[in-house]
């Protein structure tokens, strides 16, 4: 007969962390199929004689890490925890996850002409001649899910006004950029763990002070000039980065 764990409360670990331990060893384990309901707060409370408090961090964790998924107002439900991770790649995010089969949309938030930063100028390396850059805002979409808030800055030498372009909840940059014969070649970028401000909580549906991933990345064209200059917030609980390394002997 199955014994469910108990909590240890003389252990330095912490309630909310212990109990997602026990809870993700019960779906690693099987306890609890892709698609069931899972249990409710009130009844892991009970169950564990814990608050609500610690009840709803260990789900947020089990969220994050993909072995739920929650709604408000509704049950939490146990998913395939591969579904719940999802994978961009250095140079096209919308093609990486479209080969796992999932489906990526964008909003467009604005399309327009800016007056550079010193920082974009610099990385774009612009001339005192080059007055503005191409500026284009989205929030990109895994099926209803908000996963990424981008802004794109673009040389303003390219040979067709981006402005006049219909860009529409499925145009990719580098595939509009291929037909001008600017070519992705390879890119520089740093990504990092910070607190998100005020409308990137509200462009991807987080709550005030959420941590996301913070990426920017230049990237170049095949004659080695900086074409690009993206800044992109992206949500931590659906996101997770990875790259494939050869190990060099």
């Amino acid at each position: 007969m199955f014994k469910m764990p108990q909590i240890d409360r003389s252990s330095s670990l912490s309630l909310y962390y212990q109990l997602y331990l026990i809870l993700k060893e019960l779906i690693e384990r099987d306890r609890f199929k892709e698609g069931d309901v899972f249990y409710s707060e009130n009844e892991l409370q009970q169950m564990f004689k814990v608050s609500r408090i610690t009840v709803r961090k260990a789900l947020d964790m089990l969220e994050t890490n993909g072995y739920i998924h929650r709604s408000q107002g509704s049950n939490s439900i146990v998913q395939n925890r591969a579904k719940g991770k999802l994978w961009w790649n250095l140079l096209d995010f919308t093609e990486d996850l479209k080969k796992e089969g999932q489906k990526v949309t964008s909003q467009i938030i604005r399309i327009e002409k800016i007056a550079p930063t010193k920082k974009v100028a610099s990385v774009l390396k612009l001339s005192k001649d080059d007055t503005f850059v191409y500026c284009i805002e989205r929030v990109r979409k895994v099926d209803n899910a908000k996963i990424t808030r981008s802004i794109s800055h673009l040389v303003p030498w390219l040979p067709v006004d981006l402005t006049t372009i219909h860009f529409n909840s499925r145009t990719s940059i580098q595939k509009v950029l291929e037909c001008m014969g600017q070519i992705f070649s390879y890119c520089d970028e740093t990504i990092e763990a910070i607190i998100a401000d005020k409308i990137t909580c509200r462009y991807l549906d987080l709550e005030d002070n959420s941590p996301v991933f913070y990426r920017e990345r230049i990237t170049y064209n095949q004659d080695h000039v900086p074409i690009e200059f993206v800044t992109s917030y992206y949500n931590a609980k659906f996101c997770k980065y990875y790259v494939k390394d050869k190990i060099i002997l």
